[in-house]
């Protein structure tokens, strides 16, 4: 997603600025080979927005997964984030390029059946209209009951070994 960066950032400012909502970047992968906090401190200096930043020593598959859930949503270009937090009930909109997480993505909408949880970066030309609409789906008070009634009924509920494994495999 490097080259979809300064979108993203336009993207999370916008999204700062209407919902007056604070930013926690929060790393699903933290190997010295795949660092997510290396990507958000490069899309941290493309924005205007302060984005705070989850420390990496202190990360743990229930950390996380706790922080997510308590979040007033999620905008993550990872699948297994996306699902932490629709597991929980909290609006998560996944970031995607490319055909296998183009899949990915489609899977997230048609499960919890809302196509604006999928949200395709080369789609992403209009910023200032995605952040209404991204901020609309956060606030939609009735959205956090459907989703997680939706992951009751699925049987979604990830218990902390799914939740280990997720992180371990991350996408």
């Amino acid at each position: 997603h490097h080259r979809h960066v300064p979108r993203i950032a336009q993207l999370l400012d916008a999204i700062a600025d209407q919902s007056n909502l604070p930013l926690l970047f929060v790393p699903i992968a933290n190997n010295p080979w795949d660092s997510d906090r290396e990507s958000g401190e490069q899309l941290a200096r493309h924005m205007r927005t302060r984005m705070r930043f989850l420390p990496t020593d202190a990360m743990s598959p229930g950390l996380v997964k706790g922080i997510v859930g308590a979040a007033h949503g999620v905008i993550a270009s990872s699948y297994h984030c996306c699902l932490f937090g629709l597991q929980q009930g909290v609006p998560s909109v996944c970031l995607h390029a490319g055909a296998h997480y183009d899949q990915k993505a489609a899977g997230i909408a048609a499960l919890w059946d809302d196509g604006r949880l999928a949200l395709a970066l080369r789609d992403l030309t209009n910023i200032s209209l995605k952040a209404t609409e991204i901020c609309e789906l956060l606030s939609d008070v009735s959205v956090r009951s459907r989703f997680r009634q939706r992951s009751q009924e699925r049987g979604q509920r990830g218990d902390t070994e799914l939740t280990r494994q997720m992180l371990a495999s991350r996408s």
